[in-house]
């Protein structure tokens, strides 16, 4: 029993120690897991980089390979080069680790090409080995500068989602960024004796004219297809894209194929590709009309074959840089339309839910809080007829916080509705005289505690108007109401007149004070819900920010509108103009 008791009690300083040991041994293992699987971190982030820049040098070189058996004299120059829009894309969806992989596929494909004759050789192995890597340098460098360029113009991320973007990929990414290319390369070249300098100018401009053309074919179709979200394959739209590709094969087989001289009849396909499939399907098919016409003219069964060779190529080259552009860029245009279009539905969708819940809610609220002043007005004149005076302010207290409770739900109440397009008018013919003395009767115990003098002028030549009557009195006893209490001791003058424009007569109600004044920034959020011009009238005149948004939403219901006129320490004046015969919605 002894035993048992000391072992219930043992020495707090074997108990610390052990507490100690047992944590330490806890900790081990979690420095033992880090040190073990941080090399594999490292390796694999490592191995993973290493195969991109493996795959971008492969990719770039067979595809530079295969540019090059279209090459021309002088200059064994190509005429349509989709390594640099590789090199430009791989760039700007990987950054720079991507550059390592352009400038071993370029120096690679450069090198083959030299040693197996597809361009003419007639320097060394070093000289020819040095060529190669300043041509590589060159194109590493083109595609650096067009990707930094392109990207500050870009600042989302996405060449492509808008025309602005797409133009600016094109003329910075192409034929910006490619002048580096060209100059770099065919120095090299002239440098290394492989052109002569009489051919130089020649040589330069067929080289950027063929890198220009690359970037502009291949990097949209690359960045279409790693970016843009695809489209919903339901039945008709893949029964659409495959109506779609055969028409642009078959098309290009009899122009391209034929020799037939309807080349531009590939530019309503590119408009179908463009509206229907967006970037993707411009890019693919402009990619795949390129193809075939590039072929076509080498084979000499297209409507580019000229006399000239060279001549050939550069036609070639303008239609399908011109086509091309002008497809991508409508394509931008409508990808930006559409995702703006998107954002309004969801825009609306949200407004729409919000309404219906504040809706559903203030009527939730307005059912119990009703009952609260009703009990409070007969507890209150209970109290009265029984003189229990301690309990009437109390009372009081409560039911005026109870109105301003219910006003404050009607007001979201009615916001809701505007904004849900649910608020309903009931027109009646009414004369606007006896409208404006009912408001000015309401508002007259405001003024007077304000110290503010009421002002108004009203020709009887003003007659009757045909609208919602309480929406119209709702929305003057806001405006004139927030007359008065922004000015003390100041004036109020409502004028209201009528007039003929457009073949319709109007009512101009304006209502001047001459009190705060507002800054041209806070008129600018005047009229946002629950906005404030300042935290600083919040508190000192109180309010919810939703009374003049009520008021020109109504009068918008109503075919007209409200403004205003403010200046700092002058002044005020709200002008609501409605059409004196309102149109039934």
């Amino acid at each position: 029993m002894g035993r048992s008791i000391e072992r219930a009690r043992p020495d707090h300083r074997a108990w610390m120690a052990r507490s100690l040991r047992i944590a330490r041994s806890m900790r081990a293992p979690r420095t033992n897991a880090v040190e073990t699987f941080m090399p594999y971190i490292v390796h694999h982030s490592f191995t993973s980089r290493a195969v991109a820049i493996i795959l971008i040098a492969v990719l770039y070189g067979v595809i530079a390979k295969l540019s090059f058996l279209f090459t021309i004299p002088p200059g064994n120059i190509t005429p349509v080069f989709p390594a640099a829009g590789i090199a430009l894309a791989a760039v700007l969806i990987l950054g720079r680790p991507a550059l390592i992989g352009v400038w071993l596929g370029s120096f690679v494909a450069n090198g083959i090409s030299f040693f197996d004759h597809t361009m003419m050789s007639t320097g060394t192995i070093v000289s020819a080995l040095l060529v190669s890597s300043c041509i590589g340098v060159g194109a590493t460098l083109s595609a650096g500068v067009g990707a930094q360029l392109v990207q500050r113009f870009s600042p989302h991320g996405d060449p492509l989602d808008s025309g602005w973007h797409v133009l600016s990929l094109i003329v910075l990414g192409a034929l910006v960024g490619c002048l580096i290319s060209s100059t770099v390369g065919v120095l090299s070249l002239a440098g290394g004796g492989y052109v002569s300098w009489e051919n130089f100018g020649y040589s330069w401009l067929t080289w950027w004219l063929g890198d220009a053309s690359g970037v502009i074919l291949a990097a949209p179709l690359i960045l279409a297809w790693s970016q843009q979200p695809r489209f919903r394959s339901t039945p008709p739209r893949v029964l659409e894209a495959t109506a779609l590709a055969a028409s642009v094969l078959t098309m290009s087989a009899i122009v391209f194929g034929r020799n037939v001289p309807l080349e531009y009849m590939m530019i309503p396909l590119l408009l179908w590709s463009a509206f229907r499939f967006g970037m993707r399907g411009a890019a693919t098919s402009a990619a795949v009309i390129s193809l075939c016409a590039v072929i076509g003219t080498s084979l000499g069964t297209s409507p580019f074959f000229k006399a000239s060779v060279n001549e050939s190529l550069l036609y070639l080259q303008a239609f399908l840089s011109v086509v091309t552009a002008t497809a991508l860029i409508l394509a931008g245009v409508l990808s930006e339309r559409y995702r703006a279009e998107q954002s309004e539905r969801e825009s609306q969708a949200a407004t729409q839910a919000k309404s219906a819940f504040l809706a559903k809610m203030s009527h939730e609220l307005r059912t119990p809080l009703n009952a609260i002043i009703g009990i409070s007005e007969m507890l209150r004149d209970d109290a009265r007829a029984l003189k229990r005076d301690d309990e009437i302010e109390p009372l009081e207290r409560v039911l005026r916080g109870g109105r301003h409770l219910l006003a404050l739900i009607n007001d979201i109440l009615d916001l809701s509705k505007i904004e849900a397009g649910k608020m309903e008018l009931h027109l009646e013919a009414f004369p606007v005289a006896p409208l404006i003395e009912g408001v000015i009767k309401t508002i007259q115990p405001l003024a007077a505690k304000s110290g503010n003098e009421l002002t108004v002028s009203c020709p009887s030549g003003v007659g009757a108007m045909r609208a919602d009557q309480t929406r119209m009195r709702q929305a003057l006893l806001n405006l004139v109401g927030n007359a008065n209490k922004f000015t003390e001791r100041g004036k109020v003058t409502i004028s209201v007149r009528r007039t003929s424009e457009g073949g319709r007569d109007w009512i101009t109600t304006a209502v001047a004070d001459s009190g705060i004044g507002m800054t041209p920034e806070q008129v600018g959020q005047l009229f946002q819900e629950f906005m404030q011009v300042d935290a600083s009238t919040t508190r000192k005149y109180g309010g919810t920010g939703l009374g003049l948004a009520i008021s020109r939403g109504i009068c918008r219901m109503m075919g007209g509108d409200i403004t205003v006129e403010s200046e700092v320490g002058r002044g005020s004046t709200f002008t609501i103009r409605l059409p004196a015969e309102v149109l039934a919605a």
